[in-house]
Formats: C-alpha cells, structure tokens, sequence
C-alpha cells in the first residue's frame, strides 16, 4: 500500500522593502522541489529568501507520509481519492480512502504538531520514488513500523549560535565546547563565542524572542508585524524560553544556569531537551532526546 504522497504547492512569497526603500517580492522554495526538466525530486537545503528564482523550471511540492492507524479528533489525514489534505474533527475512525498523516514536510501541517520530515529521510523517499519510477508504477512504499515514527526524529529545541559579543560560552578551533563563570569579548583566536537558545513550540505573543527557522537563525522580537508573518506560516519560528544571550537576559528572557552548561559541554551532539513546565531549571536526568 502506497504510504508516500508527493503533492505539488505554491512558493512562499512576501514583499520586502530594501535598504533604499525599494520594495520587491521575494520568494522562498520549500524543503522539497522538482526540476521540471529532468523530472527529478531534489531536497533543497538553502531554503532562504531569494530576490529572483526560476519557479518555472523549479516547482515546489510536499511529502506526506501516511499511515493506517486510527484517525482521531485533530489529526491531520489525506483523501488518496482527492488528494486534499484535511483535519480530523468528527468523522474519526478506520477509513479507506483516509489515510492519517504522520510526517511531512507541509510547514502549514508541522506548526500543529505532525512529526517533520528530515534532510535524511527526505533524501531516503526521493530514492524511493525514484526506483518506483523506473519500475514505472504509482505505488511508493517506505517501510516505516507503526510504532516507530513518533521517535524517529524529536523536533530539535537547542540551538547554538555563533556571536561576535561577549559570551560564556565558546568553541576551541579543535571544535569543542567550552563556558567560563563571566562573559568574555570574542577577541581570542583560538576560540570563538556562541550563544545557547532553547526554544518551546509555545505560542509566539507581542513582546517575545524568538528564532526563525528559515535557515537563516535571525534572532527577532515579536512584534505585530512579526506575528502576522508568523501566523500566516511565511517565517517559522521557535520562542526562545533559556539563553545565555545577554541581550535576551536582560530583556526578560530567563538565563541557562550553569548545571545545564556543565552538562551541555559534555553533550554537545544533543539537539533536544525537556523543558520544565515553568523554565525554573532545565531537567537534564536523560534530557537527550536525539
């Protein structure tokens, strides 16, 4: 049973106004493309805002990947009939014809809790469709156990960021982490200062911090004009709820304590952690979810 669905979409597009006052529609292509002309999925790794892309030749689309389980209330489902994506609200059970969602790469789907898909298993599909492709048949199947897909990869909450200010937290030229008790100027060339952020997929409210996850890693506050951009799914983006960001520390954002930096040294691949409820302290007891 066909349980990979590849369905076209439209870029993302918004004004920008340039530096001279200038406004000119940029546009962003998704995770997932296709080259029209040689009729291939390509995974786009530099999802970033462009001035000018050549949206004929490169056509946008999302990967759904489905499963037979249950549908219950609020899950998101596909019509295999139609091909249109739909929420579940009463009509739940065991159907057919609707086929419950459990990763994508659908943004729209993602801010409301189904599992992304990453650059890994993206790539793992296209290869897949591919091979299925040449065998000339419709049916793409990727072998993924029911039990499993929930853990295959934990949204990521830390992250780490390069700062020309001072910091406590650094990175050796050997790459590896490092804190001091006092924030340091970057001015030692043998190290260079970062800045931890961890995020919650709370909701961003006027006067928060936040990360956008567009590739860029722009740090902003929310503003009204933000939150629209956010609302409308144009700008993806994280609250910042721990830092060691003393702009963000001293604008109300609560400060990482040193337990946590203590253990984040000695894991430093770890890209995920609980957060307790109230952010009094980070619960670092097997906190590593990736």
């Amino acid at each position: 049973m066909r349980n990979i669905h590849v369905l076209p979409t439209e870029n993302y597009k918004q004004d920008y106004t340039t530096m001279r006052g200038e406004v000119i529609e940029v546009v962003r292509l998704g995770q997932l493309i296709r080259h029209k002309e040689v009729g291939e999925f390509l995974v786009n790794k530099n999802p970033q805002w462009a001035a000018s892309c050549d949206t004929d030749i490169l056509v946008p689309h999302h990967m759904y990947i489905t499963s037979d389980e249950e549908l219950k209330d609020g899950d998101w489902f596909l019509d295999i009939i139609s091909n249109t994506i739909h929420r579940a609200k009463q009509a739940t059970g065991f159907f057919n014809t609707r086929k419950k969602i459990i990763l994508t790469t659908d943004q729209d789907l993602i801010k409301y809790g189904v599992q992304t898909i990453d650059d890994e298993l993206l790539d793992a599909c296209i290869s897949v469709i591919s091979y299925d492709n040449e065998k000339a048949t419709k049916d793409s199947e990727l072998n993924i156990p029911q039990e499993e897909h929930k853990p295959l990869k934990t949204m990521k909450n830390i992250h780490v960021l390069p700062t020309n200010k001072p910091s406590i937290v650094f990175n050796t030229n050997k790459g590896e982490y490092h804190f001091r008790e006092h924030y340091v100027p970057d001015t030692i060339q043998t190290c260079k200062n970062h800045n931890i952020y961890i995020t919650s997929d709370e909701e961003i409210k006027e006067g928060d911090w936040f990360i956008a996850l567009d590739g860029s890693n722009d740090i902003y506050k929310a503003n009204k004009v933000w939150l629209d951009i956010i609302k409308e799914n144009t700008n993806p983006s994280r609250k910042i709820i721990l830092t060691t960001d003393q702009d963000l520390i001293n604008n109300g954002v609560q400060q990482i304590d040193i337990e946590f930096l203590e253990w984040f040294v000695k894991n430093p691949s770890c890209e995920n952690v609980d957060i307790s409820k109230h952010y009094d302290k980070v619960d670092i007891d097997g906190t590593c979810l990736s």
